[in-house]
Order: structure tokens, then sequence, then C-alpha cells
């Protein structure tokens, strides 16, 4: 007997903003885009998540792992690896500045801690060591502006979240 799994196509409609609310948020926590003082081999090396979570602890799988205390090391808690196609706004390359969205409560305002990007499949790339500042959140007009479909995925997600059980 043979199994047929199906796989279905996961699409992503990333929330995009405006170039004129990106400069705003930029300009508002003074974002400059840095040139860091590594070697090209530390700074166009890739890792995998394994190798990353392996050195510092923390899941594989999670955008902020929190390491674990008894794995903490040169005073890393916490490290960030983003997928671009989550956060469409977040640093390219090493030493440059974005925006990246966060759930309510999970702001790491003020916290500095290293980011690994991810670059291609199961390949990481370390972008430096990160400063996060909290930055005014969406507005109703950003929303607004926003894909058709950004807004039917959120609103679908958000049902299923306070849909009760029957």
């Amino acid at each position: 007997m043979s199994c047929q799994i199906k796989v279905k196509k996961e699409e992503e409609y990333p929330l995009l903003l405006e170039e004129d609310s990106l400069i705003r948020r930029y300009n508002e926590h003074g974002c400059m885009d840095r040139h860091l003082p590594y070697s090209p081999d530390i700074l166009n090396r890739t890792y995998t998540r394994q190798h990353i979570s392996n050195h510092y602890g923390g899941s594989v799988q999670l955008t902020w792992p929190t390491v674990a205390t008894h794995r903490i090391r040169d005073g890393i808690e916490f490290y960030a690896c983003p997928r671009p196609n989550w956060n469409p706004h977040m640093p390219r390359k090493p030493g440059e500045c974005g925006v990246m969205f966060f759930g309510s409560g999970e702001t790491p305002d003020g916290l500095s801690f290293p980011m690994f990007g991810r670059v291609g499949s199961g390949q990481w790339k370390y972008y430096g060591d990160y400063t996060f500042r909290t930055s005014d959140p969406v507005s109703v007009q950003e929303w607004r502006e926003t894909s058709l479909e950004v807004s039917i995925c959120v609103k679908l997600f958000v049902q299923a979240l306070t849909r009760r059980p029957d």
C-alpha cells in the first residue's frame, strides 16, 4: 500500500511598510548602518540553525531563542534569527539598519544581542550584535495600505485564535 502525502505550498504575504514609514522609524531612533570590524571570513560565513544552537543553546526553530542559564557564555542570554519573508524590512546584510515586527509583549527594547539573518534554506549569516528599540505600532493608515492578502491572512489567523472550541 502506498502512502500519498499532500504538501501544502507555503505562501507568504509579508506586511510591507511604505518607504516614508520606514524612514520615519529610522530617523526616530537615529538608525545608521554600521561598518563591522570583522574579517570577511566571519561576515561571509553561513551557519545552520543547528550549529548556532549547539554554540549558544536555545531552540533551532524560534526567532528569539532564549539560552538556558547553564549554557550562557560571554553574557549572551538571547539571540535573534529572523526570516526575511516574515520581516521584509529586516537588515539585508551585516551592520545594516532594519525594522522588524514583534508580537505584543515580546519586544526586546534596549537589549543588545547577536542576530543571524536567513540568507537561504538552512543558511544563516551573522549580522552583528544589534540593539533593539521599540517604535510606534503600525498605524491604522499603514495597516490599510497593506496588501489585501496580508489583511485576509491576519484576519483568518486572529479568527482562528479567538474561535472557541465547540
